[in-house]
């Protein structure tokens, strides 16, 4: 049965990974923070000062001389992408160390093996421990991190017990994205309303209004629609990777799928979660812990659905198979 996986998931070792790869992604998320402040609050006020100044009545009410500072939105927008550059080098790295971190302890939690041909070789010791001391200090208790799969899988056998983790994994990562996603496109619609309003109400010409909303938001162009674009793909990956768990589910429902080939379609999602973990764009935490509840409840009862379902249909197998015997014996 999965009850070594209540176990594994618990035990000093794997809390301590979860710490790791918790605070190597809060590392990276706050550098990511820095790009979107960057992109939209900080060339929202630059571009602000600039029609201010540009504006000749807002000029007079505010006591300024009147000044074109196109150029001051130009070098801010072009300092914003060489930082914007620079972090994502960095951001890139600490992923892909929190994404082996997090792989490894799914390795050690659903005794799935590790393949150096496939995930490289593991993060060292060393490496783990450093990063989950900054985690600690930073946090006093860890108890978010307990029971990181749902309990229900205790029930059913362990290779069931791996299939309904996956797909945990999966649902979960899936709607976080779309919320995100969602978000974005309030953000951006709303900055370019807001933005298209100030410059023609500072009276620009329509070159000018163009050259000024579009060089305002160039950071935005270049960060948020790439984020956009990159949730949506992780999406269709991650819907793709539920439909196939879901296929796969219906044929071990229906006896169709022995242990080999359960065990190579396991590995194979594996490696598309680790994938997806190393590549996907960011999810800052508040995103993640704003339905973080609702969420946690619709994954537990999804995961006791299927715990159940797999049980009725094998205690049916059970049953058949013995009035089967019965009836053999009989005759």
């Amino acid at each position: 049965m999965s009850d070594k996986i209540l176990a594994n998931q618990n035990t000093p070792s794997s809390i301590q990974k979860l710490q790791a790869q918790r605070q190597l992604y809060s590392r990276a998320k706050f550098l990511t923070g820095i790009q979107v402040f960057l992109s939209v609050p900080f060339m929202f006020l630059v571009t602000l000062a600039a029609l201010f100044h540009s504006n000749a009545w807002l000029s007079s009410f505010l006591k300024l001389l009147p000044n074109d500072l196109t150029w001051l939105v130009v070098l801010a927008s072009i300092g914003v992408v060489i930082v914007e550059i620079i972090f994502q080098i960095q951001v890139a790295s600490l992923k892909e160390q929190a994404a082996l971190i997090q792989q490894k302890f799914d390795s050690d939690v659903l005794k799935l093996p590790w393949c150096d041909v496939t995930y490289g070789q593991p993060v060292d010791h060393e490496t783990i421990e450093r990063w989950a001391n900054r985690y600690k200090q930073k946090h006093k208790n860890s108890d978010d991190l307990y029971d990181w799969y749902p309990e229900t899988v205790q029930t059913v056998p362990t290779v069931i017990g791996q299939m309904i983790c996956q797909r945990t994994n999966c649902w979960w990562d899936q709607t976080v994205r779309q919320a995100y996603n969602n978000l974005i496109l309030f953000v951006g619609g709303v900055l370019l309303l807001v933005i298209s309003a100030m410059a023609i109400h500072a009276d620009l010409s329509i070159t000018g209004t163009i050259a000024t909303i579009g060089v305002a938001v160039l950071p935005f162009i270049l960060t948020m629609p790439y984020i956009y674009i990159a949730n949506l793909d992780a999406i269709n990956r991650l819907t793709n990777m539920k439909f196939k768990i879901e296929e796969q589910w219906g044929l071990i429902l229906k006896g169709k799928c022995n242990n080999v080939e359960q065990n190579n379609f396991i590995e194979k999602i594996q490696y598309q979660i680790f994938s997806n973990r190393k590549d996907n764009p960011l999810i800052f935490d508040w995103i993640y812990f704003l339905d973080k509840n609702k969420n946690n409840d619709s994954m537990n009862f999804t995961a006791d659905e299927l715990a159940s379902e797999f049980n009725a249909v094998k205690a049916q197998q059970i049953q058949i198979n013995t009035s089967t015997g019965i009836s053999a014996t009989a005759t």
